[in-house]
């Protein structure tokens, strides 16, 4: 599978970027949540990240359910 991912330049592209290859990989099944070891193979700085799965807030809830 080939994914483009949208350029990340600022923040706000990085976060966009972040969230589209999340619920990708969630939608496919790829249990996100956790540690991660993101090595870029000598191309730049290795990375170690943790992803928590957040509980929805009012505003989401809302949104979701047409209230």
């Amino acid at each position: 599978m080939t994914m483009t991912l949208p350029a990340a330049t600022d923040a706000d592209s990085f976060n966009h970027a972040l969230a589209t290859l999340l619920l990708a990989a969630s939608d496919n099944g790829v249990d996100v949540a956790g540690g991660w070891d993101c090595s870029t193979d000598g191309d730049g700085p290795d990375w170690d990240t943790v992803i928590l799965e957040l509980a929805p807030t009012a505003s989401t809830v809302e949104s979701t359910d047409g209230a």
